[in-house]
């Protein structure tokens, strides 16, 4: 008797956090006789999270779906396995995916402008593990803690010549900076 996972076909495109990462896997029987309930395993890390069974009739392939969530960030290495056989070295196939740290946002600016980006935020996302996000109301943009964020969301502020180069700086160093200035804002 002799299994393969012939291929695999990965349907998760995003990797996030506590989220399913799923894919299709098809599986070849060289054998001359039906292989019934042949387990396929999923392991993150060596950690095996997940399992299916598939029953292949004589030298046909049949699709297994298997996904299991991701509870972790950064890299994570991934084994796909068949139980062992006539020949092992075609039960295996591996990949893996990195889960980015959730990014800092600071949002700042007029009360009811950074209510307004706030809640577009929290609608926009199924839930609120996207971002680690930080609200500052009316406050100078020289008293916000900039360094500490990944992401700057400033709106409807008075900026003046040490601030733009407070935010150029900060942008310079890896920050990115979304700027909404008021309908009533002139350049100086």
């Amino acid at each position: 008797k002799n299994l393969s996972l012939d291929s695999m076909n990965l349907i998760t495109s995003i990797y996030s956090y506590n989220k399913i990462v799923e894919l299709d896997l098809f599986v070849k029987n060289f054998s001359n006789t039906e292989i019934k309930d042949a387990v396929v395993s999923m392991s993150y890390d060596s950690v095996r999270v997940a399992q299916r069974s598939v029953s292949v009739p004589a030298n046909e392939s049949r699709p297994v779906s298997v996904g299991a969530p991701i509870q972790k960030y950064g890299a994570t290495s991934v084994k796909l396995e068949l139980e062992s056989d006539a020949l092992n070295w075609d039960n295996q196939r591996f990949f893996g995916f990195n889960v980015p740290e959730q990014p800092r946002v600071i949002i700042a600016g007029a009360s009811q402008s950074v209510k307004f980006i706030s809640t577009a935020l929290e609608a926009v996302s199924a839930s609120n593990d996207f971002a680690k996000v930080d609200i500052f109301e009316n406050q100078k943009i020289s008293s916000l803690p900039l360094e500490q964020y990944d992401i700057a969301i400033i709106s409807n502020s008075e900026i003046n010549e040490n601030d733009a180069k407070r935010l150029y700086t900060f942008i310079e160093q890896g920050g990115t900076c979304l700027l909404f200035p008021s309908n009533d804002y002139t350049s100086t």
